[in-house]
């Protein structure tokens, strides 16, 4: 909602100074964002953050790209999908949605398979699925 260059102007030093801090008293720090957050994501890594969350495949957000742009830089957190995956998908479509996203950003580490958020219909039982997805497809070697 507001133009990214924008943002980078009025936000750097601050952000910086925050991700400073925290790396200074031992922390790590992730960033969360909804939306299609392609045009952020190098900033974010360049102001020190050591993660990104949400990451949502709703906005257009495809994990593996963001993959290659920060993977290397930044913790990826999250993208499976709380409007439909996480709230009346089948196990089956659950246990797709967790392969794929693992597919897309597991290979050599740096993903954390999560909901893009947390809402009240967001389903128990698929937490549970995505769990049980994620010992399946997410153990090193990965068989993605």
């Amino acid at each position: 909602m507001i133009n990214p260059e924008l943002m980078k102007e009025l936000y750097t030093d601050s952000l910086t100074r925050i991700t400073d801090t925290a790396h200074k008293l031992g922390m790590k720090i992730v960033i969360h964002s909804c939306g299609r957050v392609y045009d952020l994501l190098e900033w974010w890594a360049d102001c020190g953050f050591d993660g990104v969350h949400a990451l949502e495949p709703t906005a257009g957000v495809e994990l593996g790209r963001v993959k290659e742009m920060v993977g290397d830089r930044m913790c990826l957190l999250g993208n499976l999908d709380i409007t439909r995956i996480m709230v009346d998908a089948s196990k089956e479509e659950v246990f797709e949605a967790v392969r794929e996203s693992i597919a897309a950003a597991g290979k050599g580490g740096g993903y954390i398979i999560a909901p893009t958020n947390s809402h009240a219909d967001v389903s128990v039982e698929r937490m549970k699925w995505m769990i049980e997805a994620t010992e399946e497809y997410g153990r090193y070697p990965l068989k993605v």
